[in-house]
């Protein structure tokens, strides 16, 4: 009876052992295998101190004067789902704040940061994208390859131009019906927070994330890019040569939207920033 107990033990204490080494080898696959591409692309600086996430959509009249809460559209409240879909793969804990361009403060502009919307409708992607031309030490290889200029030909109308060549203008300026297709664009631009200033230059610095499209479905169609196939912009980035795997990065995408839904998404140019 004495050896039966001995080796039932025995075997208990071998599924413990089995269980936990399986359960640290679950751990380690998680954080250097199957969500690797994750934590690397959006490489959010995130700290024991300072775990949280601030999303910052563009500003909207509220169409009420009862109404407490600002307007926020629907496609930018899809893209904040996107992200955080993402990081949830890859066990983030912490906290998503949201804020208004119009109702940033200067600490949130330090932050790790997602910002939706282009130039023309979000203070804060503007003031960022205008932040890299000032601060080219930082960002020598983003020589703004991508902006938001105006159409000329309709100046209510914006498009995004990569160099001297302008994308087409979105069909998402146009009343279609719902079952006809729409074609955005929208940007995945990621930078290290050009306001986040450090007294050393090699501690890593909070992270900016633009989601900017044309009109809200590229905004959309941006993030659902990202969600759908981060893998493969893991892939495309360069992780030698003077880049990095988790280095900064820019890239256009080109987003087909038709009955609520975003039916295609198309990474049309990449570049490597860091």
């Amino acid at each position: 009876m004495a050896v039966l107990a001995t080796i039932i033990v025995g075997e208990v204490i071998a599924l413990i052992l089995a269980a936990v080494v399986g359960f640290a080898v679950a751990k380690a696959t998680d954080k250097f295998g199957a969500n690797r591409h994750i934590r690397e692309i959006l490489n959010f600086n995130f700290s024991e101190e300072d775990n949280d996430l601030l999303f910052v959509f563009p500003h909207r009249a509220r169409r009420e004067e009862h109404e407490i809460l600002p307007p926020i559209a629907v496609e930018d409240a899809l893209a904040i789902n996107n992200i955080l879909t993402l990081l949830r793969k890859t066990g983030w804990k912490g906290r998503s704040r949201i804020r208004n361009a119009a109702a940033l403060e200067d600490r949130d502009k330090k932050r790790n940061i997602v910002t939706l919307g282009g130039p023309k409708a979000n203070d804060f992607t503007a003031e960022i994208l205008e932040q890299t031309k000032k601060k080219q030490e930082h960002y020598k290889r983003y020589k703004r390859v991508f902006e938001f200029v105006q159409d000329k030909q309709n100046p209510d109308h914006w498009q995004i131009w990569r160099g001297d060549s302008p994308y087409p203008s979105a069909d998402a300026y146009n009343v279609l019906g719902p079952d006809e297709e729409i074609l955005d664009y929208g940007l995945v631009i990621k930078l290290s927070n050009p306001r986040d200033e450090r007294d050393d230059p090699k501690e890593p610095r909070n992270k900016v994330l633009v989601l900017a499209g044309v009109r809200g479905i590229g905004t959309w169609a941006a993030s659902d890019h990202l969600r759908k196939r981060i893998r493969e912009i893991h892939e495309r980035k360069a992780g030698r040569h003077g880049f990095r795997k988790d280095g900064d990065l820019a890239t256009a995408i080109e987003g087909r939207y038709k009955k609520l839904d975003i039916i295609d998404t198309h990474c049309d140019v990449f570049f490597d920033i860091s």
